[in-house]
């Protein structure tokens, strides 16, 4: 849990599109921000470092495991990395409550305080196409912490929610921080409390 993500001249591809090099470190506690525009790379960067993107070049290791080189990586599974995709990625067929506990690894009574706190607990019940685009996005994000990775990656993580939710789900994110997760947010605004990553 304590392990340092080290990222080494990592160059993204995706298409014709490539981004990079990245290098940076991120250690247990830190809460960072990748703040840019839309087709900046935001996305390809995160969705390479949890394995489900293959990089032109470069590597990432969490502490004394090699996660990447080049273009051989170990499978997403086996990082120990949550991802909120923008696309959500919800089982249509399940309900909330049941694709939480899928992927739990934390006690029934954490995911209960994050449900009550992401003002989830009345839609654990629900499928997502019950679910309003927050309430999804929101469920998604209850599912990602539910797997208790030390890497969370969450892409626009607020971006289908109103004040008071958006409040709730920076609250969560930022009580991860504190709780020594490493946090990486992709976002093209400002994210309360975070400090944006620079390379």
């Amino acid at each position: 849990m304590n392990s340092p993500l080290i990222v080494e001249a990592l160059e993204t591809q995706r298409g014709a599109f490539r981004g990079g090099p990245y290098s940076f470190q991120l250690t247990a506690g830190d809460l960072r921000v990748l703040l840019g525009a839309n087709g900046s790379g935001k996305s390809t960067l995160l969705e390479t470092l949890a394995g489900l993107c293959t990089p032109k070049s470069g590597g990432v290791r969490y502490g004394d495991q090699a996660w990447q080189k080049d273009s051989v990586g170990i499978a997403p599974y086996q990082r120990s990395v949550g991802i909120l995709l923008q696309e959500l990625g919800l089982w249509p067929h399940l309900t909330i409550e049941a694709q939480v506990q899928l992927v739990a690894k934390v006690e029934k009574s954490q995911i209960s305080q994050w449900a009550k706190e992401l003002e989830l607990t009345e839609l654990l019940s629900r499928r997502p196409a019950e679910l309003s685009g927050g309430e999804a996005q929101r469920a998604a994000l209850l599912r990602t912490l539910a797997a208790d990775a030390a890497v969370l990656l969450l892409d626009e993580p607020v971006s289908d929610q109103f004040e008071t939710a958006e409040q709730a789900v920076c609250d969560v994110v930022e009580s991860e921080a504190k709780r020594g997760k490493i946090v990486l947010i992709a976002t093209h605004r400002d994210w309360p409390g975070g400090e944006e990553l620079r390379w």
